[in-house]
């Protein structure tokens, strides 16, 4: 994290002192930035989809640290799909993979899996005729793709990124987590792109920010009618124009749980992270397996004091 973003405070008054000015400064900058969005943005309300859309979604799931043992550490990535239309489920499909480090497991590393298994499970829709839009929950174009140099374990996911942008199917990526200050930077302001958008969208309003992937992409937020206040992030890549825009944004609005986010995105992300629980199966088994072979101080905990 830069660190000109970071702040140190010495106790909790002192936070919450800086914090009140911070927000009060925010909101008194609405205006001057909702000027700043229209004219560099283009803003836009949600259109009502003229048809039923046929959509698939798409996510993997793996635990916040691997199940680091004395001789190698595991994890386990859980992957689902579904296949909805006319807002019903008309195909489910989950699994797992898991993933072993000798000795240590990267948790860049297994993200890198998790995205490769996404990307194939979608080229495995496309390949069976299916013609709808397909939704990830995350980047489309993974942040790793988007660097000058690519790191071993994301040179694949990348190519399969790129296979897929050829395609002509609607991709959409639900970013839930958006760090990006590309705004900010552009606005002279210390302060998320989520947040900037959060605070100058209306319910129901939608800014195109920004093509990337050679124009293939766009970046767009949006504010959902209900739940949560702030902007959702997406990424929709593919032939599409603002008409086109505005219909994908009213498909995720007209979807929306009381979370504000698509429920076809909770209910493919909750089945993906049910798989995950398989780890603690895989660490009472291997404890039993070594007791068989008289070896139980491989796979004992490295750092007994997590256990």
């Amino acid at each position: 994290m830069n660190s000109e973003r970071v702040l140190v405070f010495e106790n909790i008054d002192e936070f919450f002192g800086n914090v009140a000015k911070l927000l009060g400064r925010a909101r008194q900058l609405y205006d001057r930035l909702r000027d700043h969005v229209v004219e560099y943005a283009v803003i836009g309300k949600y259109r009502e989809p003229s048809s039923s859309i046929k959509l698939a979604a798409i996510d993997t799931a793996f635990p916040m640290y691997p199940l680091e043992l004395v001789s190698l550490a595991v994890s386990v990535i859980g992957y689902a799909s579904i296949v909805v239309e006319n807002d019903v489920v008309v195909e489910k499909y989950a699994g797992y993979k898991v993933i072993v480090g000798l000795g240590k497991l990267d948790q860049d590393v297994v993200a890198a899996h998790a995205r490769e298994i996404e990307r194939r499970i979608a080229e495995k829709l496309i390949s069976s005729g299916f013609d709808g839009i397909i939704i990830f929950d995350g980047e489309v174009v993974p942040i790793a793709c988007r660097h000058s140099k690519v790191s071993e374990s994301w040179a694949k996911v990348c190519r399969l990124t790129e296979r897929l942008l050829d395609c002509k199917n609607i991709l959409v990526g639900i970013v839930k987590r958006s760090f990006s200050f590309a705004l900010s930077k552009k606005f002279g302001l210390k302060m998320p792109d989520k947040a900037i958008m959060s605070l100058v969208l209306r319910r129901g309003e939608y800014a195109i920010v920004e093509k990337f992937a050679n124009d293939k992409c766009l970046v767009v937020y949006y504010k959902p009618l209900k739940g949560l206040q702030q902007a959702i992030k997406v990424e929709v890549c593919g032939d599409v124009d603002q008409y086109r825009v505005s219909e994908i944004i009213g498909l995720l609005i007209s979807s929306a749980a009381p979370t504000g986010l698509p429920w076809y995105i909770d209910f493919v992300d909750g089945l993906a992270k049910r798989e995950t629980r398989l780890l603690d199966l895989i660490s009472s088994r291997l404890l039993r397996t070594a007791a068989e072979t008289e070896t139980e101080q491989l796979v004992e905990p490295t750092n007994p004091q997590k256990t």
